[in-house]
């Protein structure tokens, strides 16, 4: 049987909530539907990487978890994808693995130039602390970071997730939704996230998975 994307997930350096392919292949397979908007707006690193691992024939037709990369991920799937053939995408879909994982994350972990010459690492961009003596750090951070009302903000993964992270409830303000058979409705990021939320797994069924060599 064909791994899903969500065991996928679960085995790679992307952690349990999908990081990377998941986000990726949601946005171009639906339409856009998981978490979050991308550095480049419509054409963020994981929607090329999609087209990429379409093009290739690795995936089926279906839904994928709903996910918000970081700064840092996007980076990772950039360059990922820039140097990868088909070959290189079927390792990294279906084993988790590829060959260019050192030399992307070394790509991904250089420290990055404040404008008053100080260095930071780049896993500190867009992480909600200023870093930079003039905060330039978390300057257009819309992709990874959903502002409260309070001027505070929060990951993006943390909005619609069914926690007011917010205070007053405006993260979780006019999220999208599922029906379920009986009539529950639950949150639409909780679709094919490899648990029944649904009594009659109805959550679970048309979701994507990998087409592995072999």
């Amino acid at each position: 049987m064909n791994p899903t994307f969500r065991s996928f997930f679960r085995t790679t350096r992307f952690d349990a909530l999908g990081l990377g392919l998941a986000m990726l292949l949601s946005a171009c397979s639906s339409g856009g539907g998981g978490g979050g908007g991308g550095a480049t707006g419509s054409d963020r690193p994981i929607q090329r990487m999609l087209r990429a691992v379409r093009d290739c024939g690795l995936s089926t037709d279906g839904r994928f978890p709903s996910v918000s990369p970081t700064f840092e991920d996007d980076c990772f799937i950039q360059c990922i994808v820039a140097h990868s053939n088909c070959d290189d995408l079927a390792a990294f879909v279906c084993d988790g693995t590829s060959r260019f994982d050192g030399a992307c994350d070394d790509v991904c972990s250089q420290d990055i130039e404040c404008a008053d010459g100080d260095t930071i690492p780049m896993d500190y961009l867009c992480d909600g602390e200023e870093d930079c003596s003039f905060g330039e750090d978390e300057n257009d951070c819309g992709d990874y970071r959903f502002r409260c009302e309070d001027g505070s903000t929060i990951d993006k993964s943390s909005q619609c997730d069914g926690e007011d992270d917010c205070g007053f409830g405006e993260d979780e303000a006019g999220c999208p939704t599922f029906r379920c058979g009986n009539g529950l409705l639950i949150l639409d990021r909780a679709r094919c996230d490899g648990y029944d939320d649904c009594s009659g797994g109805e959550d679970e069924a048309g979701c994507a998975a990998a087409i592995c060599p072999g």
